[in-house]
């Protein structure tokens, strides 16, 4: 009886022994799995920190990207920065680099027959200009306010405005909301994506990435961020609109606050875009529309209607 215990505990014994070894050889890979694991990340690790073009060199830059931008003018456009107008003077590229204003007032119809088009060519060709577009866009640098949506007379039902009024596109609320896709504000946003994409269309074909990689991407980038902004200004138009007729204006003094609001923008605006009154400055036509869309990027933020600027002045103007 004895023996046969005894040979039970032996068989039991040998049993679990390789069980246990087992358990322990598993065990084992598996440290070893884990400390490879290691090796291999602390490796990579390094050679990231050490890489000119690693992480720890990425995340620098940004800080030292960051840090410029908040010391004062610099403005990045297509992973490149710029400090002052004197950065961008040897770039003679000012036809396709576009802020707000430029769109805008190239949304207008540049004529309406056959001979106003050739007028217009003619005029172009005199005046050294390779084609209307680069004219257009050229001459919107020497306005403050684009002139297809709002003008001046010396009226007294306009005093109220300064002499400004709405074009007759814009001449109301109603006209400018439209039915059925046909208002002005259906007819300037159609406008701004097929202007945007004709534009993309001729720097692609005039700047190609293959041979003009930064310019093509600068002027890529600020074209698609003044689209943005001008959409944001169109957006805001209506909702401003609906909170002075809740707040009892009629829909005539509402719609003129609105034409007052877009005055104060463009005169903001002017304030960073006087650089760009030498039309033959085409360094200061590049730099003047790189503040311009730098200035609207707190007016976006804002949703253009809650900016200070604008808020301040429709307080001063509602106690006239």
């Amino acid at each position: 009886m004895r023996q046969l215990q005894a040979s039970r505990c032996v068989f039991c014994t040998d049993a679990a022994a390789p069980t246990t070894s087992g358990v322990q050889a598993d065990t084992l890979d598996q440290i070893v799995d884990q400390v490879s694991a290691l090796s291999r990340w602390v490796f990579n690790l390094e050679n990231a920190l050490s890489d000119p073009n690693g992480v720890l060199e990425k995340i620098e830059s940004r800080l030292k990207t960051l840090k410029e931008r908040w010391a004062g003018e610099t403005i990045e456009r297509g992973g490149r920065l710029f400090r002052d107008v004197v950065a961008v003077n040897t770039w003679g590229l000012f036809r396709y680099c576009i802020d707000m204003v430029t769109l805008i007032m190239l949304c207008a119809k540049p004529y309406e027959t056959i001979a106003e088009g050739m007028a217009n060519a003619a005029a172009d060709h005199k005046a050294k200009f390779n084609d209307l577009t680069e004219a257009w866009i050229s001459l919107s640098y020497g306005l403050t306010y684009p002139d297809n949506i709002m003008r001046k007379q010396d009226k007294e039902k306009y005093v109220a405005t300064g002499g400004w009024f709405w074009t007759a596109t814009w001449s109301s609320y109603a006209v400018f909301k439209g039915t059925f896709n046909n208002g002005a504000k259906d007819t300037i946003s159609s406008s701004l994506v097929e202007l945007s994409r004709m534009i993309q269309n001729a720097l692609d074909f005039s700047v190609p990435p293959a041979s003009h990689l930064i310019a093509h991407a600068v002027f890529t980038e600020q074209l698609l961020i003044s689209r943005q902004q001008a959409s944001g200004w169109i957006e805001a138009l209506e909702p401003l609109y609906e909170i002075l007729i809740a707040a009892g204006m009629s829909t005539e003094e509402a719609w003129e606050r609105v034409l007052i609001f877009t005055k104060a923008i463009f005169d903001d605006i002017r304030t960073v875009r006087a650089i760009t009154l030498d039309k033959g400055n085409t360094g200061g036509m590049i730099w003047g529309s790189f503040r311009t869309a730098k200035l609207l990027e707190e007016y976006q933020h804002l949703k253009f209607y809650q900016h200070p600027h604008v808020s301040n002045m429709l307080a001063v103007t509602s106690l006239q």
